[in-house]
């Protein structure tokens, strides 16, 4: 099923039939999300398609990988985490690295972040420190998680 829509023109049911089989953390699951990573994202075509504005195949693309990196984060296994470390250290498009470091964050917390630092390109680091609200493993308010973040990066963010 995961399989024919994914290569079905109806995005929203392949994203659910994917979110589905993610929920569902089975072997197979992480097999299916482990070989649909390593297809490539289309390079040629519209970006989207003007006729009705659906996605073009790229970012169709990108999408699915992304809920293929949470399928396999959710999972939590061995093997899942070292994709999800690969693309988050390699991947070339920088949205899948970042959705790889915040998914491998959201499942092991401040213990994650440290596997993550040896191994996220330089300028992919600041997703490290983004101000999410998922996980009960860093106990500052928003406020103060928020204030350290800017505080950090304030660089990359110029003032008036």
């Amino acid at each position: 099923e995961a399989q024919s829509a994914v290569t079905g023109d109806d995005i929203g049911w392949a994203l659910v039939t994917m979110s589905a089989l993610g929920e569902l953390a089975s072997p197979e699951g992480e097999q299916f999300f482990a070989s649909f990573l390593q297809q490539p994202i289309p390079t040629t075509g519209a970006l989207m398609d003007p006729a009705d504005l659906s996605p073009g195949a790229a970012i169709k693309m990108i999408r699915l990988q992304t809920k293929a990196i949470h399928g396999l984060a959710h999972r939590m296994s061995g093997a899942g985490d070292q994709i999800i470390l690969q693309h988050a250290a390699s991947n070339a498009v920088a949205s899948l690295r970042h959705e790889a470091i915040r998914a491998y964050l959201e499942q092991h917390g401040s213990a994650g972040r440290t596997t993550l630092q040896a191994v996220v390109r330089p300028e992919d680091a600041p997703v490290l420190d983004l101000v999410e609200r998922f996980g009960t493993w860093d106990q500052r308010t928003f406020p103060e998680r928020l204030s350290e973040y800017m505080a950090a990066h304030a660089s990359e963010y110029p003032t008036n």
